[in-house]
């Protein structure tokens, strides 16, 4: 069994471990370096006994992603923008680390997250991808999902049929994904939420409403119900444009295959995701 490992979560899941600082009361600072190989190590161990493979690779996103190109509705990952989004201060050590002393990968262009979708898709059964990515979900094949702390275990290694993934895949077109400023089927509108009471000289008391932009469309709940128990992707692509239509009007198909784009994991820049994929018929 060969395993294709998410090197980047490692970047991310502990990149900013502290430890107590030594002189300090309730002071913190960076966990030292060998105690981060120590964890880079445990987790690649937990891994291997969990999947039991015997051989493996740790793909690592380099520079560049054709995403940022495709999104029109409104930037890809736009909404770290706004905050200076720094980086795990072990952020580079770990790249390097694992570059150094791992079978590894850098990958450009694309994310690390297309190059596993592309790899697992050549041969589902005899690889298995191991991650923390719920993305991940939207493509087949075997999966194990590595622990991060008590309060989020490890999911054994479990088989995901197409249809599974099909079904995740259409899910995620309908409620988009805020973590990356992908919409899905739904707008940002003007509401209210939330009002200021303003008491005047003569004792009249004047309301003023506080507005703000708010996504409006299809929720989570409305999407685990109008997908729960469909495994056709022809059934469920005529769900979910039923729904694109009421939000975009004219611009449906448009706006759905620009978040399908956005959110298929395992496309190149030169051949980026396409209805017939998922042999579906216009």
């Amino acid at each position: 069994m060969r395993c294709i490992i998410d090197g980047d979560i490692f970047r991310y899941q502990f990149g900013n471990i502290q430890m107590r600082h030594p002189f300090i009361e309730d002071e913190f600072i960076p966990a030292s370096t060998a105690f981060v190989e120590s964890l880079i190590e445990g987790m690649i161990e937990e891994i291997r006994e969990a999947t039991g493979f015997d051989e493996y690779i740790i793909p690592l996103s380099g520079k560049g992603n054709f995403r940022h190109q495709v999104a029109k509705q409104q930037p890809y990952k736009g909404n770290r923008d706004h905050v200076k989004v720094e980086r795990p201060f072990h952020y580079g050590f770990i790249g390097d680390y694992i570059l150094e002393n791992h079978p590894s990968i850098v990958i450009n262009d694309i994310e690390a997250d297309d190059w596993c979708g592309i790899e697992q898709r050549k041969d589902l059964e005899n690889t298995v991808v191991a991650f923390r990515d719920k993305d991940f979900y939207t493509f087949p094949g075997h999966h194990y999902r590595f622990s991060c702390g008590k309060a989020q275990p490890a999911v054994p290694m479990h088989w995901v049929s197409q249809e599974e993934a099909n079904n995740f895949f259409f899910y995620q077109l309908l409620i988009g994904d805020n973590t990356d400023n992908i919409m899905g089927c739904g707008k940002k509108l003007w509401v209210k939420w939330g009002k200021t009471k303003i008491e005047c000289y003569n004792g009249n008391v004047i309301e003023y409403p506080h507005w703000m932009k708010r996504r409006k469309g299809v929720g989570e709940k409305a999407a685990k119900k109008l997908l729960l128990g469909q495994t056709d992707a022809q059934a469920m692509y005529e769900i979910v444009r039923k729904e694109y239509q009421e939000v975009f009007g004219d611009e449906a198909d448009e706006v759905m295959l620009e978040m399908a784009r956005l959110l298929y994991i395992g496309q190149m820049p030169d051949n980026l995701f396409e209805w017939d994929w998922l042999k579906i018929v216009q």
